[in-house]
């Protein structure tokens, strides 16, 4: 499931600077042409030939639009760099609705939430689904957005020589912390409730059943 969540990622980052970089939550629950062509999808989906056949081609026409504004990003500023791939994710996220089912629709979402993990909860139609009261909303997106800013900051080091790009595990490290601090804003019912939201655990190509998204104790 992590696997699926770093293609969501690899998806809406360009170059390997820009790996750093920590979209919205609502900016990954856009839907991902690169998830969309991962077979595993494919078939849990239920997508078909026609369908495939419409996304390959959508896929191409974003792949040179990415090519040619990732061009153009060479100088730009982290912030710059988010509103772009949230502009190409708003308008390729659309597109690709036109071609999808609304069941199609609702179990990839329920896929993305799953791979997202705790991080979804910044999502706004999550937060209104689980009635977060407006404190908690606020906590949730005061949580995401302190981890935004740090890799904000972090991004800039990186750029300017003054620090190396985490690893793996220390990117698996900061995110479980975020992860359990996000969940434990959540009441008992609540927390039952956005499992609920996930659907049924999905199991992608690698065999490996969904994480339990449930706070440590």
């Amino acid at each position: 499931m992590r696997r699926l969540f770093a293609i969501i990622l690899a998806t809406i980052a360009a170059s390997t600077a820009m790996a750093q970089i920590t979209p919205s939550p609502d900016m990954i629950n856009r839907i991902s042409l690169q998830t969309l062509s991962d077979p595993a999808i494919q078939r849990e989906i239920k997508f078909t030939d026609q369908q495939k056949l419409s996304l390959t081609r959508l896929q191409k026409v974003f792949q040179d639009e990415m090519v040619e504004r990732n061009r153009e990003a060479v100088d730009l500023s982290f912030q710059e760099r988010l509103a772009m791939i949230n502009e190409l994710t708003y308008y390729m996220d659309i597109e690709v609705r036109k071609i999808l089912t609304k069941t199609q629709i609702t179990r990839l979402s329920q896929i993305r939430m799953q791979a997202q993990g705790p991080f979804a909860l910044g999502i706004t139609e999550v937060q209104v689904s689980l009635q977060l009261t407006k404190e908690q909303r606020e906590q949730v997106n005061g949580l995401i957005s302190a981890y935004t800013i740090e890799q904000e900051e972090l991004f800039k080091k990186v750029q300017a020589g003054e620090a190396k790009v985490m690893t793996s595990e220390e990117r698996t490290t900061r995110r479980a912390k975020l992860d359990n601090d996000l969940l434990s804003v959540l009441t008992p019912a609540q927390v039952t409730a956005y499992t609920k939201l996930q659907g049924t655990p999905y199991i992608d190509g690698t065999k490996k059943p969904a994480p339990v998204n449930k706070p440590k104790s």
